[in-house]
């Protein structure tokens, strides 16, 4: 088993997903396509295991909450992070 997957939401491209993904190194949230098979995109910076993950009833927009304790706000259109709590 590589990676564990804890959370799966569904973004509003139905075939897309975003899911909390993580084993010992990594602790990731990954944009799937379910239509396609392949992760499409990598939001790192948690360095711990994701616990909570909400979509944006608006647009794709992610809050991904960790036992790092932050909380860190992802625009699944581009790589990094668009704003973190603490």
């Amino acid at each position: 088993k590589k990676y564990g997957v804890g959370i799966v939401r569904f973004l509003h491209d139905p075939s897309t997903v975003v899911c909390a993904s993580s084993n010992e190194w990594d602790h990731s949230v990954r944009c799937w396509s379910v239509h396609e098979n392949r992760y499409l995109r990598y939001l790192k910076g948690h360095r711990a295991r994701v616990v909570g993950l909400e979509v944006s009833p608006k647009d794709d927009i992610v809050l991904s909450a960790s036992l790092d304790a932050t909380v860190r706000l992802w625009d699944v259109r581009s790589d990094g992070c668009a704003g973190m709590l603490k």
